[in-house]
C-alpha cells in the first residue's frame, strides 16, 4: 500500500469531517456505474477505516449532512431507500461490516 493513499485518506478525514485517527486499508476496489446525465463513474476507490472518540465537525462546504446509525438500520434504510445511497458505498458495506463482525 502506497504510503501517499493512506496519507491522503487522513487529510480528507480531516478536511471534510474534522477527525483524527489512525486509519488502517481495509480494501480497494473498481467500479463502473451510468448515473444521470448519461455519464459514467469509472473509479478505483480505497476503503479504510479508523476509530476515534472525538465528534465530528463536518466541513460545511464538504458534508451536507451525517449521522451515527446502528449497521442494522444501515442495511434496512439501503433496502428501503437505495437511490439515497452512492453504489460505490452500496457495494463497500458488507465488506466493511464483514470486518466489523470479524474485529469483535
Amino acid at each position: 500500500m502506497s504510503e501517499d493513499i493512506k496519507e491522503s485518506a487522513s487529510e480528507r478525514l480531516r478536511y471534510e469531517m474534522g477527525l483524527k485517527c489512525e486509519l488502517t486499508k481495509l480494501f480497494s476496489f473498481v467500479y463502473k456505474k451510468a448515473v444521470e446525465n448519461d455519464l459514467i463513474e469509472h473509479e478505483f476507490d480505497h476503503v479504510f477505516i479508523g476509530f476515534t472518540n472525538q465528534s465530528p465537525k463536518p466541513n460545511n462546504d464538504e458534508v451536507k449532512t451525517y449521522k451515527w446509525v446502528e449497521p442494522e438500520w444501515l442495511q434496512s434504510d439501503i433496502k428501503s431507500n437505495p437511490n439515497s445511497y452512492t453504489s460505490w458505498f452500496k457495494m463497500a458495506l458488507p465488506k466493511v461490516l464483514v470486518h466489523l463482525k470479524e474485529s469483535v
